[in-house]
């Protein structure tokens, strides 16, 4: 995102300026589409002073292999335009403004990693082979694995593989895991609750550990559960989140009811997140979006 995103009248009172790399000018190599409050999916943000509302970026890298095939394309970047409008579109709008005002969503290759974004270059492997020890330990996840290997990541970018997010037969989740939608709702969580906001997940977490409701870390607390509201994980191994009894649920006004009943705390600021305390408006998200190249 740049300067542009937002007017200054509608940013929040503690707007961080992001690096200089993401202001000002777009990034030469990158594509760029913009979301805006009403899920509509724009080309352009228009130039500084003229723009109404605001927007989410959504980026991608345009990296050509030898033979000259585009290593992403359009179509991955639509395909996350279209996650991110769906998860969107009913939010509050001042929840929408802090988001629009300080993070974006990013797709990248295989071959790039998800450090080819200057937000997450630090994270690269360099020469650390499979350490994850001393000099090496920023390279890998708290449970061993390699930062610039992962499918996607949550953070000022809601960063996703584009084979996951089309769901090719190079998908490292088999089509069972929309992974812009987990990495996303960190991005929402960290960049556009207010503080009050954040602290009703946290006490819902906290009701539900003590009662042994699910079996799940706090980090991955509100995202897994989004995965449930939207209908876009389809694994029973996640302690009962995803199932409505013995079995997947069946659509998300099912899984929404499962969570209304099993987890009230969270169903209730959910509710208020994506949709403005409007629970009957459905987000019609798949794991696979409908522009996917399925392989």
């Amino acid at each position: 995102p740049n300067v542009y995103i937002c007017p200054e009248s509608v940013l929040p009172a503690n707007f961080k300026v992001l690096p200089q790399t993401r202001i000002g000018v777009d990034v030469p190599g990158f594509h760029y589409v913009f979301v805006n409050a009403n899920g509509e999916i724009e080309n352009t943000r228009g130039p500084k002073g003229t723009q109404v509302g605001c927007f989410i970026t959504i980026i991608i890298v345009a990296v050509y292999i030898k033979n000259g095939s585009p290593l992403a394309s359009m179509t991955a970047i639509l395909a996350a335009a279209d996650v991110v409008a769906k998860m969107t579109k009913y939010m509050p709008s001042s929840i929408f403004t802090k988001l629009a005002g300080s993070a974006g969503v990013g797709v990248f290759t295989a071959v790039e990693k998800v450090t080819v974004f200057h937000e997450y270059a630090r994270y690269a492997n360099g020469n650390c082979s499979h350490s994850c020890t001393g000099a090496c330990s920023h390279t890998c996840t708290t449970d061993g694995r390699k930062m610039e290997g992962l499918a996607g990541l949550g953070g000022v970018i809601g960063a996703v593989l584009d084979d996951n997010l089309l769901c090719t037969s190079h998908d490292p989740y088999r089509h069972t895991q929309n992974i812009l939608s987990h990495e996303f709702t960190h991005t929402i969580h960290d960049y556009g609750l207010p503080t009050n906001v954040k602290s009703q997940v946290t006490a819902a977490y906290h009701t539900a550990k003590a009662s042994s409701t699910w079996v799940l870390s706090s980090y991955h607390y509100m995202p897994m559960h989004v995965e449930n509201w939207s209908l876009t994980f389809t694994l029973l191994s996640t302690g009962g989140m995803v199932s409505c009894g013995s079995s997947l649920c069946s659509s998300e006004h099912e899984a929404r009811e499962h969570l209304r009943i099993a987890d009230p705390g969270l169903y209730n600021v959910l509710t208020h997140i994506f949709t403005d305390n409007r629970p009957g408006l459905l987000s019609g998200m798949t794991i696979c979006p409908t522009s996917s190249v399925v392989g």
